[in-house]
């Protein structure tokens, strides 16, 4: 089996688990324009390319292995309610993920795991209420020019997630670490609300350099 049928086919496993994906591009983790429907911009009429339509429903497998014959490497599975409620808790400090866990314990537990082509991880389960797309926590970085960078944030409503096997732009794979992409636990909100809690905690940078 090449490597782009591996991704293709974690790709179909994902699908037939009730996650809806989108094609993205392995230079720059963004949707394949080419790929998507065409929608007005609702402004001037004209047709651009997006994604949105598959947060509302799942595009069908032959229009995924189409996509996959046309030289895609990499997908990203879309969060929210299209994909059963699914919540994406992104680590981008590595040390950040390796805390949340100590201070999540058991909570933690029996959830999906990946670590991302950029050295992050990546935590997937599902939930009655993801909520949008939000930041938990940050680190203080003076080289930026809030005096901050984002530690932990989520993909939920109007967010997506590359998945592994894909290709990240750094030239490496995401790995899947623990469970199974077509097997996305469900969890209460209460729990879910829990995880979102103990991250917060971990928020080194609340404010920025100008509040």
């Amino acid at each position: 089996m090449d490597v782009d049928a591996f991704v293709r086919d974690a790709a179909l496993a994902a699908l037939a688990g009730g996650v809806s994906v989108i094609p993205t591009s392995k230079r720059s983790k963004q949707p394949v324009c080419n790929l998507l429907p065409l929608l007005s911009d609702g402004k001037t009429g004209k047709l651009k390319p997006s994604w949105n339509p598959f947060r509302e429903e799942a595009a069908d497998e032959p229009t995924v292995r189409g996509w996959f014959e046309k030289g895609v490497a990499s997908y990203a599975a879309v969060a929210g309610k299209v994909s059963g409620g699914l919540l994406v808790i992104d680590f981008d400090e590595p040390s950040f993920y390796a805390a949340w866990r100590a201070a999540a314990g058991e909570l933690a537990a029996g959830l999906v795991v990946q670590r991302t082509g950029g050295g992050g991880y990546q935590l997937l389960l599902r939930c009655p209420n993801p909520g949008e797309n939000q930041k938990l926590a940050w680190v203080p970085d003076e080289a930026e020019d809030t005096g901050r960078r984002i530690a932990i944030e989520t993909r939920g409503e109007g967010g997506y997630a590359v998945l592994a096997p894909s290709l990240h732009p750094s030239g490496k794979r995401y790995e899947l670490l623990e469970g199974d992409f077509a097997d996305v636990p469900a969890v209460s909100q209460a729990r879910a609300d829990a995880l979102l809690a103990a991250a917060r905690k971990l928020d080194e940078a609340p404010f920025t350099k100008q509040e």
